[in-house]
């Protein structure tokens, strides 16, 4: 080999090198027993590498099982993305009684090495909604730690996910798989990387897919996400890493008609400065909502309220809640039924613009109604 094609060859095999997935069993191949029932996965589970960092009990499917199977299985019948096997968990349970738990699952990783501060990462992995579940919800991520979040509760982490699905949308397709990804700054010294929900009850939004069955549920109905081709790499624009369609879709100004599952924003809406006082100018545009709502009285309307990200997060999500409030109780004045509104707010968690200027600022403080 000439000195030529030896330079090429190193060049190359550097390359792969700094392009090596940091996730180890990634797509959930190798296993220590094939999984004979459901609730296969615990604090020390049977596939290589993953766990459950608390109590909650993931699933793994693989085609060597009959119960826990590819593609059929307890849950529905869904493909491996890659290979023969991939885990499931419960992304999110929709509180019909408040006084039972909003139990969630969640699934955890150490890296092969932990992350470098101020390098920029590039994070993905591959999702579906089970084909028996009757609602989907937004929140699912990946999060990266320096510590292995050990928790004896069920209940979502207090912290914000590094990488969602789409200024976190609701994940709903159950005939094929999602891919969430993103890029993200490490801090330095994160080595373990967590699969789950980690919004707050008040952040989740829903989408049933069957509204007379969910009303029959004694218990609370449960999102199901399979998980599969999970990677993380160090970010480099010649590697082409890249998210499809991560660009949020174009805001849909109100015009006067009602369009289902089609997400608008009240563009002549207006709030006293930092306040959700809603002004006299606003009313035009809220009382033609309202007189639409009263003629179509079989729509539902949601209705969601966002910051710009000036303040802290709590502050931030505390306005978002109110001025969404302050829609809902001005359509109940006008005789809207308050079974058909429901209000959330969403803080500064889903921008519009990423633009850190006033004109992004403004873009991002909105309201958005959503008829169902």
């Amino acid at each position: 080999m000439n000195r030529f094609w030896f330079f090429i060859l190193v060049f190359f095999l550097f390359q792969i090198s700094q392009a090596q997935n940091l996730v180890p069993n990634g797509s959930f191949e190798l296993y220590q027993r094939c999984p004979a029932d459901y609730v296969s996965i615990q604090r020390y589970s049977d596939v290589f590498n993953w766990e459950s960092p608390n109590s909650g009990t993931p699933d793994y499917f693989n085609a060597c099982s009959q119960k826990c199977g590819v593609p059929h299985n307890w849950i529905g019948s869904a493909e491996a993305f890659d290979g023969k096997g991939y885990m499931g968990i419960i992304g999110c349970m929709q509180q019909i009684d408040p006084n039972q738990i909003a139990y969630r699952e969640y699934l955890r990783v150490r890296l092969r090495q932990p992350l470098e501060a101020g390098k920029t990462y590039f994070a993905s992995m591959q999702v579906r909604l089970g084909q028996s579940c009757i609602i989907a919800c937004n929140g699912l991520g990946m999060f990266f730690s320096d510590n292995p979040l050990y928790s004896v509760h069920s209940i979502n982490y207090p912290v914000k996910a590094d990488v969602v699905f789409q200024q976190d949308e609701i994940i709903q397709d159950k005939n094929s798989w999602t891919k969430v990804c993103g890029t993200f700054q490490a801090e330095g010294g994160e080595d373990y990387l967590i699969i789950g929900n980690f919004l707050s009850n008040q952040q989740m939004e829903y989408r049933n897919f069957d509204e007379n069955l969910l009303q029959t549920q004694n218990t609370s109905p449960m999102a199901y996400y399979y998980i599969d081709f999970v990677e993380v790499y160090e970010y480099q624009p010649e590697l082409n890493l890249n998210c499809e369609a991560m660009e949020p879709e174009p805001l849909m100004a109100f015009d006067g008609v009602l369009l289902r599952n089609q997400k608008m924003v009240l563009e002549n809406l207006y709030f006293e400065f930092d306040k959700a006082v809603i002004l006299p100018e606003s009313h035009f545009e809220l009382d033609k909502l309202a007189a639409l709502l009263l003629q179509k009285t079989q729509l539902k309307l949601h209705i969601y309220g966002h910051t710009d990200n000036v303040g802290t997060d709590e502050y931030n999500q505390q306005l978002s809640e109110e001025r969404a409030l302050a829609v809902r109780n001005y359509l109940l004045a006008k005789g809207v039924s308050r079974f058909r509104i429901l209000n959330q707010g969403f803080g500064s968690s889903k921008p519009v613009s990423n633009e850190n200027n006033e004109e992004g600022n403004r873009l991002n403080r909105r309201v958005e109604i959503e008829v169902k």
